[in-house]
């Protein structure tokens, strides 16, 4: 069974047994983290409905790439920042597995 996952009104992802799946484009790799973020909230929810692991799927300049992690890689990180008011959490490349 597939669920949605929403954020302030939009679709952020979709969960799949125990699998969080975000598509990210280029816009949304976080130069300063050399990785990509995450709402706390979302991180919050992923939590409570029993998330194990967060897969990215990145369309950027060099194609398509996924990446994969352990949520309490994300719940555990020490890079945040707030946006527009939404504070969230981000992880390095080199912190996630390329698949």
């Amino acid at each position: 069974m597939k669920t949605n996952i929403i954020h302030n009104g939009k679709v952020v992802g979709v969960v799949t047994d125990t699998v969080y799946l975000k598509k990210c484009k280029k816009e949304h790799f976080m130069v300063k983290y050399n990785g990509f973020g995450i709402s706390n909230k979302v991180l919050d929810k992923l939590k409570e409905i029993g998330v194990e692991t967060v897969a990215i799927v990145y369309n950027g300049v060099r194609g398509e790439k996924r990446y994969s992690s352990k949520l309490s890689d994300w719940l555990n990180s020490l890079k945040g920042s707030e946006y527009q008011g939404d504070k969230q959490s981000f992880l390095s490349l080199n912190e996630m597995k390329l698949e």
